[in-house]
């Protein structure tokens, strides 16, 4: 036979029964440690099986041994697929080689003039990475994968090129694939692959995590109560090469909230994160009733129906999901008044004090979810924005220049630039890095823990905020 232009077999692959089982067999012979990563077929395009179309459909776990890749493979699809061809269902065998090559179809003629079959083909989603099935158990026993390798990978130590690896990891000095689906490649983290739903995402700082998800890779399904904006942010997301689906609506309601979770399964079939940024204050005014304490139990009921309890039920219509699929990441967002309490001029001036106790109780939810969901694989953390400019600090900055007597007159905008120089220490405790955030900030933040980067990080709260709260 042929020696191939690569003249280098780069991975060895086996068909398994049980793809758990297997990786157990192999780690008891030092091989390892395995990736896992789940493939779907809306990730392939034009894939073939013998002259017909065919979607492939797998689970796959990766091990480095030496200069040789170990795959183990578990077709999931019902249909007839070229991982079945020599591998019959239930069996567990060795299935091909894969050689990297520059020249797919000069390799397929050649190999056809031999008298080898072309068995199946495809090529990945968004990229020119195809692939080839040659059909040589004939005479070797095995199938025979040819793969293409770019210009991008040609001077690099990895094994696998970068678009090949939607929903994989990748470290240039090695090969391997984790669970959650990151690409690490020049210090960027992508999140291909990833479907995220991002409630509150029509401005401000659900907008910057909705783009930075976008921009790492991810699809996302957003939400607003306002068609305007979301689509607004849609569009921005779209623009960075998302898919993107839009829930419009109220998400403190129960329906809207199993409605966005059914939206996500129909268009991607899956959900791989959530974050919750659901919060501020209600979207309607609050009535008390003639009682008491009816004014307090106004401002408590509304803050806590805003701010605590939709991202508990938010979290309950999702996480049945993710356990079933034992892999998930839930960020919700919290507050650095969540860890802190704010000054009493604060409180007076710039929010009711059932706000803290709110974004306290996010910070408490997190630890708690992050225990229930460990053994599910799910993590769960907490971001705690600081100074953020969004419509509410600017609202809270043209207040402040026309209602204190101390600011008033100043430039509003001028005016919450002081809050990070520590211009105002009896109001606001002071920030070492002395700048406020940025929406941007929080997105990368989120992002961070949503990758693999961050998979041994669970029922953390992390502090975004320039350091005006150390805990």
């Amino acid at each position: 036979m042929k020696q191939f232009a690569s003249g280098h077999a780069m991975q060895s692959a086996w068909v398994v029964d049980d793809l758990d089982a297997a990786v157990d067999a192999w780690l008891k012979v030092g091989i390892g440690p395995f990736f896992f990563v789940e493939y779907t077929p809306d990730l392939f395009e034009d894939s073939t099986y013998r002259g017909t179309p065919s979607p492939i459909s797998m689970k796959i776990a990766l091990a480095q041994a030496g200069d040789m890749q170990i795959e183990l493979i578990e077709p999931t699809g019902e249909q007839a697929n070229i991982y079945r061809d020599t591998v019959p269902e239930g069996q567990t065998a060795f299935h091909h080689l894969c050689y990297w090559t520059d020249d797919l179809e000069g390799e397929i003629a050649s190999l056809a003039a031999q008298g080898y079959e072309l068995a199946a083909t495809g090529t990945v989603a968004g990229s020119g990475a195809t692939f080839a099935y040659v059909d040589t158990s004939p005479v070797l026993g095995h199938m025979t994968e040819l793969l293409t390798y770019s210009d991008d990978i040609k001077g690099s130590l990895i094994w696998w090129p970068r678009p090949l690896l939607i929903g994989m990891a990748v470290t240039r000095s090695a090969s391997w694939v984790s669970e959650g689906g990151v690409i690490e490649r020049g210090g960027v983290v992508e999140l291909g692959g990833q479907v995220a739903l991002v409630t509150a995402a029509g401005r401000g700082i659900g907008r910057g995590i909705a783009e930075s998800l976008a921009e790492a890779g991810a699809s996302l399904v957003i939400n607003s109560y306002s068609e305007s904006t979301v689509n607004e942010t849609a569009q921005l997301c779209e623009a960075k090469g998302a898919r993107v689906e839009v829930c419009i609506g109220d998400i403190t309601d129960r329906d809207k909230m199993i409605e966005m979770r059914e939206q996500a399964l129909s268009a991607f079939g899956k959900i791989d994160i959530l974050v919750n940024n659901v919060g501020a204050g209600p979207k309607s005014g609050v009535e008390p009733d003639d009682h008491e304490l009816g004014p307090s139990q106004a401002i408590w009921d509304a803050l806590y129906r805003q701010n605590l309890l939709p991202v508990v039920l938010m979290s309950e219509a999702v996480i049945p999901h993710m356990k079933a699929n034992r892999r998930g990441k839930i960020v919700h967002i919290s507050s650095i008044a969540g860890k802190v309490p704010f000054s009493d001029k604060m409180l007076k001036f710039f929010m009711h004090h059932s706000y803290s106790a709110m974004k306290a109780a996010l910070i408490s939810l997190t630890r708690t979810q992050s225990e229930l969901l460990g053994p599910h694989n799910v993590n769960v953390n907490a971001v705690c924005p600081g100074m953020v400019y969004t419509d509410s600090w600017k609202q809270n900055s043209e207040m402040a220049v026309t209602k204190i007597d101390e600011f008033k007159g100043q430039d509003p905008r001028a005016w919450f630039e002081g809050i990070a120089r520590g211009d105002y220490p009896h109001i606001f405790d002071r920030t070492p890095l002395k700048r406020e955030q940025t929406v941007e900030d929080i997105g990368r933040a989120v992002v961070f823990l949503t990758s693999d980067h961050a998979v041994n990080i669970t029922g953390q709260s992390l502090m975004v905020d320039g350091g005006m709260v150390k805990a």
